[in-house]
């Protein structure tokens, strides 16, 4: 379940589950376009309308991506994903919108 937080600027820390390689552990873009969309919406500042992730997350802390975010209205974001803990199954990361 991802948890929100209170920081401004749509800050906000997800879990989710890894999928694995043969030689690397990542999220896959499918399973972290969910996990952003149901995040932002969670979070009650924005109604998602898409979420497209250009590449998936590795498995490893300080890992970055950005997901391209396209509200209600047509408005467009910027979701800069960012690991910050992993361990066993679970990938913990923040995403900051711009």
């Amino acid at each position: 379940m991802p948890r929100v937080s209170r920081a401004p600027a749509l800050s906000v820390a997800g879990v989710s589950v890894l999928g694995l390689t043969a030689c690397s552990a990542h999220v896959e873009t499918d399973e972290l376009e969910k996990q952003v969309a149901t995040t932002l919406v969670q979070r009650g500042d924005v109604e998602v309308d898409s979420v497209h992730c250009l590449e998936e997350l590795d498995a490893e802390s300080d890992a970055t991506t950005a997901c391209s975010v396209t509200v209600k209205g047509g408005r467009k974001l910027t979701a800069n994903v960012t690991v910050t803990d992993t361990g066993g199954d679970l990938v913990q990361f923040m995403i900051d919108t711009e």
